[in-house]
């Protein structure tokens, strides 16, 4: 549905947004963070559902990288819901500055921790936005309130009709895998005691829960096909037609065993 949908149409909503801060898009912005949601999950999709199979293939991976690609996807799309599913166009714009802002500063940092000169550039785009407003007070907004993805998830939760602090839940546990952090075993795996070989330490076998890698992977597929579907409204066009190509190219190149006889 993506690829079917790169620029807005004139009078549509993102249109207007584009229109208000026209050389940096909004529409090219939120975009990006739909690709870049897209790219995480099609991974997970092709390693626990090849494209390509054949008879006896096994697949067997770690569960905590299944949660990072999940994490990940839900970042992604998290910014972008958070900025259009705003109805007022103004703070679409303004959301959309903040997260630019804090883009330009993170890149900015990067280079300059290893003397890349581009840092200068991601400076200088910086100070040309700063003068490009026009306005101290907007501008000091911007720069106070970078958006976080802890408050970005939970306020896009109800696109998925999840609550705020079980969104907060899911990233932070997504998270906690990402960073190989401890309690991350107390969500993605429930525990088999053994022996005890020492007083108070036991041998524990950990089974990793599928039920929990599916809630965090649909969470975050389900708010990436939300903001997908609202890129599209956003932009003026008619989901409908996106969404029936979409699943005939879904159709054609999934593969599908013939049904056994006996099945």
């Amino acid at each position: 549905m993506l690829h079917q949908v790169h620029d807005p149409l004139a009078g549509s909503s993102l249109d207007a947004d584009d229109k208000a801060y026209p050389w940096e898009k909004c529409s090219a912005w939120v975009r990006s963070n739909l690709v870049a949601a897209v790219d995480h999950l099609v991974f997970w999709a092709n390693v626990v559902a090849p494209q390509t199979v054949y008879d006896g293939m096994t697949v067997s991976n770690p569960p905590r990288a299944y949660y990072t690609l999940a994490r990940s996807g839900l970042e992604c799309a998290a910014q972008a819901v958070w900025v259009l599913d705003h109805d007022a166009s103004p703070e679409r714009v303004d959301r959309h500055l903040r997260l630019l802002y804090h883009d330009l500063r993170q890149m900015a940092l990067a280079f300059e921790a290893v003397g890349d000169d581009r840092s200068t550039v991601a400076r200088e785009r910086m100070t040309v936005l700063a003068e490009r407003l026009g306005d101290a007070e907007r501008l000091a907004r911007i720069k106070k309130h970078e958006p976080k993805y802890s408050s970005m998830v939970r306020e896009t939760a109800d696109a998925i009709g999840l609550t705020p602090g079980d969104a907060e839940f899911l990233w932070r546990s997504t998270s906690a895998a990402a960073h190989g952090k401890n309690w991350f075993q107390h969500v993605g795996y429930t525990a088999s005691v053994g022996e005890q070989y020492e007083p108070g330490y036991f041998r524990a076998a950990l089974q990793p829960d599928p039920m929990e890698i599916t809630r965090s992977v649909t969470a975050a597929a389900n708010l990436t096909l939300h903001g997908v579907l609202r890129f599209a409204t956003r932009s003026g066009h008619d989901p409908s037609p996106l969404v029936e190509a979409a699943f005939s190219k879904l159709k054609r190149d999934t593969p599908l065993k013939d049904p056994r006889p006996d099945q």
